[in-house]
């Protein structure tokens, strides 16, 4: 087993105490689900920004805006610990 700093040893111990996980386990495996967003998330903002780069967009409403993050919120809330939709 990985050894682990301090600080996320005490996140862990965190997180089972509060109910939030209910193993050791699905801490580490949430977290590396996480890291797995975070990279794809900053590649599709790389190939995004490369699109606007060489003028392959499109403009959007301050309404439209919303409506669409409020969706990606709602899709990310359903995904939290396991919880898919």
């Amino acid at each position: 087993m990985a050894e682990l700093q301090q600080e996320n040893e005490r996140f862990i111990e965190q997180q089972l105490a509060s109910g939030a996980y209910p193993s050791r386990e699905a801490v580490i495996n949430d977290a590396i689900q996480c890291l797995k967003w975070y990279e794809e998330v900053l590649n599709k903002v790389d190939r995004g920004l490369k699109d606007v780069d060489e003028g392959r967009m499109e403009e959007f409403t301050e309404e439209e805006l919303h409506t669409f993050f409020d969706r990606v919120i709602d899709e990310a809330s359903g995904s939290r610990h396991g919880n898919e939709n």
